[in-house]
């Protein structure tokens, strides 16, 4: 922009970035401070603003789908994750986050995914100690799994006249 000040689109691309910077720092004050409906809010513009800028995009995804799982609207927190995963394959957080929103949802189906996405991340983390910590969730998901496989007789024998 220095060496070419008259040169409009660069012009134009500044002052979008900035505006989606500023709509950004909205969403994460408010998400600070506890507004959450507003930070989704304020991070879905900005979605709007750049819709091919995949890294960033994939950033305010996650954002919005960890203030959605705070308002316990689980299944569009899963929705945005997974948005962010198709933006970038490789983004660690966003694995995470679906799995633990996956797993409050509890469904068997759900359960599957949730394994395979602790498994994605635990490919992905170069940490031991955050791996182990990913395996441990793995373990914890399997057996839940097993658990949401089992017939509740109690249920079973409640429902019987």
């Amino acid at each position: 922009m220095r060496n070419d000040p008259d040169n409009g689109t660069y012009r134009v691309e500044i002052k979008n970035w900035r505006t989606m910077e500023a709509a950004k720092e909205a969403g994460n004050e408010a998400f600070k401070g506890g507004r959450l409906q507003e930070a989704i809010d304020k991070w879905g513009e900005c979605l709007l603003m750049d819709p091919d800028h995949r890294s960033y995009n994939a950033k305010l995804h996650l954002n919005r789908g960890t203030a959605r799982a705070k308002l316990r609207k689980h299944k569009e927190a899963v929705e945005d994750c997974g948005k962010a995963i198709e933006l970038d394959g490789s983004y660690l957080k966003a694995y995470n986050k679906r799995a633990e929103c996956l797993r409050v949802l509890g469904e068997k189906d759900h359960l599957e995914q949730a394994i395979r996405d602790l498994e994605r991340a635990t490919e992905l983390e170069t940490d031991e100690e955050k791996q182990r910590d990913y395996k441990q969730k793995l373990r914890e998901t399997k057996a839940e799994l097993k658990r949401a496989g089992r017939e509740d007789l109690y249920k079973v024998t409640a429902l019987c006249p």
